[in-house]
């Protein structure tokens, strides 16, 4: 992943978990703003959309693309 975004994905991702955990453990003494919490939720969505690109060029590769049904997505 971080060779197709170029970018620490597994650091961006253990951040936004930490976070998680610090407010779910600790909801009274946690320090985040509002412009924190979006850039981290946006991180998250960065990481899922390099996901994304990386599953669809396997299925592209392995099957071809008739195989890949965004039509079937929930999202």
């Amino acid at each position: 992943m971080t060779a197709k975004g170029k970018k620490d994905y597994e650091f961006m991702l253990q951040s936004f978990s930490d976070s998680r955990t610090e407010l779910a453990h600790s909801y009274s003494s946690i320090n985040l703003s509002k412009d924190t919490v979006i850039d981290k939720l946006n991180n998250v969505k960065e990481i899922v959309r390099i996901m994304d690109r990386i599953l669809y060029s396997h299925v592209c590769d392995k099957s071809g693309s008739e195989y890949w049904k965004t039509e079937l997505l929930a999202i």
